[in-house]
C-alpha cells in the first residue's frame, strides 16, 4: 500500500502522526531510563496515569519507539537536552489517535549533534478509553548512514529490525526513495519527496522533531510477516532528511533524483515508470500560461497515477488510469484542466499503481494551454 500526495490519509495506525505540533516546555525530573532492544510491557486504562519512559540519545544518533498494544493509546514525544547553565529544556509533538483497534506506533527522534550536550528521547503514553490494554514498548538506537542522491547501497551487516539514513539536498529538488527485498520476488516499497510537501513546515536551521513527508507499508494485517515491512521519510529542517526502513531481512536501498526536460505545449511525451524508479517528473513549461488541459493515455501495463502538481499547491489533482489502485478499473485516458493563478512552476508526476507492480508502464503526456 502506498500514500502518496494527493492521498493525505490520516496513518495514526502506522505512525501515531495526526499533525504534530511542536511546544517547549521545562521538563519534569527524570522518568525510568528504558534500555534500548529491551521491551518493556504493562496494562494500561483511562483510569490510570499517563506512562512516560527515557531513552539516552548519544550525539549523532537515532531511536525509534515501536508502541504496540491491542486497542488505542495516544503518544506525547519529546527531545531533550541540557542547556549551558545546566538547566533542562524539551521539544514535544503530541500525537492523536481515533477509534480503537490494535496499533503498532513508531516514532523517530534524532539528536542534534551539539558537541558536549546531553539529549534524551522522551516518550509519554496514555489509553484514552477505560477499558484496560497491555501494551509492548521497545527502543530501537541506529546510527543513520549518510547517502547521496542517485545512489544504490545494500548494508552489509543487518541491523534489524529498524535502520536509519540521512540525506542532506536543497528543500526545492524532488527525490524519492526505493527499498528491494532481496531475499524475496517482488517486495519493494517506495517514498518520494516533492517541494510542495514543505510548504507548511518551518524550514529551520536547527534540526528538531523528525517530520513525517511520506511512507508505505505492506499493513499490519500479518504480525508474523517476516523481510520487508515498511519505509518512512521525514524532514528534520536544516535541508536535512532521514529515512527509515523497517525490515529482516537484506535489501538494497535506491535513492533518484527526479528530474526531467520541460514539456512545451502541444509536444507529447511518453513517462514510463517502474519499481526501479517509480515516479516520473515532467516539468511543464508554462510561459504566460494561465490555464491548462493536461491529457494523459496509458500506453502499455495495468494502470498508473498522474497527477499536475503547481509550485503553491501541496496536493495536486490526480487522475488514476487503467487499474490505478483500490480494485476499480478507471478509463485509460483522462484530463486534467488546471488554473495557475501566477503560479512560477508546474509539474506532472507519473507513478506505479497504488497495487504494486513489476509490469513495465507507459503513459502518453500532453498538455495544451486554455484561454482566459
Amino acid at each position: 500500500m502506498k500514500f502518496s500526495t494527493f492521498l493525505l490519509v490520516v496513518a495514526w495506525a502506522l505512525t501515531g502522526a495526526l499533525l504534530p505540533v511542536a511546544a517547549f516546555q521545562s521538563v519534569t525530573p527524570q522518568p525510568p531510563l528504558l534500555r534500548a532492544g529491551d521491551p518493556i510491557t504493562g496494562s494500561l486504562s483511562a483510569d490510570d496515569a499517563p506512562v512516560t519512559y527515557r531513552v539516552a540519545l548519544p550525539p549523532g544518533a537515532d531511536v525509534v519507539f515501536e508502541l504496540n498494544a491491542p486497542g488505542v493509546l495516544t503518544a506525547t514525544i519529546c527531545r531533550g537536552w541540557q542547556t549551558a547553565n545546566g538547566a533542562a529544556e524539551s521539544e514535544c509533538q503530541p500525537h492523536g489517535a481515533s477509534g480503537d483497534g490494535p496499533v503498532t506506533l513508531l516514532h523517530l527522534v534524532s539528536s542534534t549533534s551539539t558537541p558536549n550536550r546531553e539529549e534524551w528521547a522522551d516518550i509519554t503514553f496514555a489509553r484514552p478509553i477505560e477499558t484496560s490494554v497491555d501494551y509492548r514498548l521497545t527502543a530501537y538506537q541506529t546510527m543513520p548512514q549518510e547517502l547521496d542522491l542517485d545512489s544504490v547501497y545494500a548494508p552489509e551487516e543487518l541491523v534489524a529490525p529498524y535502520q536509519t539514513y540521512s540525506v542532506r539536498v536543497a528543500d526545492f529538488v524532488p527525490f524519492s526513495v526505493q527499498v528491494e527485498d532481496l531475499t524475496t520476488d517482488g517486495d519493494f516499497l517506495w517514498t518520494a519527496h516533492l517541494p510542495s510537501r514543505l510548504l507548511d513546515f518551518e524550514r529551520s536551521a536547527v534540526a528538531h522533531l523528525p517530520e513525517l513527508i511520506d511512507w508505505a507499508s505492506f499493513g499490519l494485517a500479518d504480525a508474523n510477516r517476516v523481510g520487508l515491512q515498511r519505509m518512512l521519510l521525514y524532514y528534520l529542517g536544516a535541508e536535512t532528511y532521514r529515512i527509515l526502513v523497517h525490515t529482516t531481512s537484506p535489501y538494497q536501498l535506491h535513492t533518484i533524483y527526479l528530474s526531467g526536460a520541460p514539456l512545451a505545449a502541444g509536444e507529447t511525451r511518453v513517462a514510463a515508470p517502474s519499481y526501479q524508479q517509480p515516479i516520473v517528473l515532467i516539468p511543464l513549461a508554462l510561459n504566460s500560461a494561465q490555464a491548462a488541459q493536461v491529457d494523459f493515455r496509458l500506453v502499455t501495463g495495468s494502470g498508473a497515477v498522474a497527477t499536475v502538481q503547481r509550485a503553491s499547491d501541496p496536493i495536486g489533482e490526480s487522475v488514476l488510469l487503467g487499474n490505478g489502485g483500490r480494485d476499480v478499473i478507471w478509463p485509460s485516458e483522462q484530463s486534467l484542466e488546471v488554473l495557475f493563478s501566477g503560479d512560477t512552476a508546474a509539474y506532472v508526476f507519473v507513478q506505479i499503481p497504488l497495487e504494486f507492480t513489476r509490469s513495465t508502464i507507459e503513459v502518453e503526456v500532453r498538455w495544451s494551454a486554455l484561454q482566459n
